[in-house]
């Protein structure tokens, strides 16, 4: 395994459990994050992204479970599995090096606390001996390089910040104890356009300081395309493609990435170009034998309904799960 290597996710599977049967959310994930890099994670909704996410750091719903696959983490120059290390162990290593920030994270803030004791009940409840004064420093810091008044912020209650206001908030205070990777889920999906684009400039400006390894999860692929590095293409549940951002922008292999790009590019072309892809996206409590892609694919042969096909290394960094890549 790389040095450069901080995350390995490697055929990681899980499923939520409800009265129809399992719902088939993760499907032999295969991700690596190369420390330091911005990774995302691009698909339709409920294509099982978020679910990846929650797997990998082991904070899935109640009737979520994980049934197979390894996290490998490198910690102080050794990998750990995440998937099976103790519950206490994994507790401290939430937050304090991986941290999460869930989809719509404005309304997880506690609406009768200020946003100070948020700050503070987080130091507290890790344990960490700190001052009021060395929290309230820090804190104030945080805010101040996610583009906010910290010392005004510090002292409001969340009902008196904006959402974008309120997201940037949790983002800052996912980096309290200077995590070495930060997930985001949708960071930007509640927010209007140009609240948007004032936190991937944030987000940008914050990694290029803190060279801190992102991972996020979107299905606005103009915004993965602007801020990662590397990208993974999820649909019903499969990863069908993963690479550097530019190879599957500039030069995407499988039918579903090409969809979505072509769809990305139509908005700045002739609208009556757009071609939406026939279809209906597939169930995950009963996808399709074979390829999950292949009732949708105009490029489908016979064995695409019947066989699976596996992640076909294409180059260094570049996979793509089609048959089409068999030789």
């Amino acid at each position: 395994m790389s040095d450069s290597k901080i995350l390995k996710i490697e055929n990681l599977s899980a499923i939520y459990l409800v009265r129809e049967g399992s719902i088939k959310a993760s499907v032999d994930i295969n991700l690596e994050m190369e420390e330091g890099s911005i990774t995302a994670i691009v698909g339709e909704s409920a294509s099982g992204k978020s679910t990846i996410l929650e797997a990998m750091t082991r904070s899935l719903p109640p009737n979520g479970r994980i049934i197979g696959g390894n996290v490998f983490y490198r910690r102080d120059g050794n990998y750990v599995n995440i998937m099976e290390i103790e519950e206490e162990e994994l507790r401290k290593l939430r937050w304090s090096e991986i941290a999460l920030v869930p989809q719509a994270v404005q309304n997880a803030l506690n609406p009768t606390m200020r946003v100070f004791d948020h700050f503070m009940d987080t130091v507290v409840d890790h344990g960490v001996e700190w001052s009021t004064k060395k929290v309230w420093d820090r804190a104030s810091k945080l805010l101040d390089m996610m583009g906010l008044d910290g010392n005004r912020v510090l002292r409001s209650f969340p009902h008196e910040l904006s959402g974008g206001m309120r997201q940037r908030t949790l983002i800052a205070l996912s980096l309290l104890f200077d995590p070495k990777v930060l997930i985001l889920d949708e960071p930007t999906s509640a927010l209007d356009v140009l609240t948007q684009a004032r936190l991937i400039r944030v987000l940008d400006e914050v990694h290029r300081e803190l060279k801190i390894t992102m991972i996020f999860v979107t299905h606005d692929l103009p915004v993965a395309a602007e801020l990662s590095d590397y990208m993974g293409v999820i649909y019903g549940g499969n990863l069908m493609e993963r690479g550097k951002t530019e190879d599957i922008i500039g030069d995407p292999k499988h039918p579903y990435t090409q969809a979505l790009v072509a769809s990305l590019m139509s908005v700045v072309g002739d609208v009556e170009k757009i071609k939406p892809i026939p279809g209906e996206p597939p169930s995950l409590l009963n996808p399709p034998n074979g390829c999950v892609f292949h009732p949708r694919c105009p490029f489908r042969m016979d064995k695409c309904s019947v066989e699976t096909p596996p992640l076909f290394k294409l180059s260094e960094n570049h996979y793509v799960r089609c048959w089409l890549y068999e030789k």
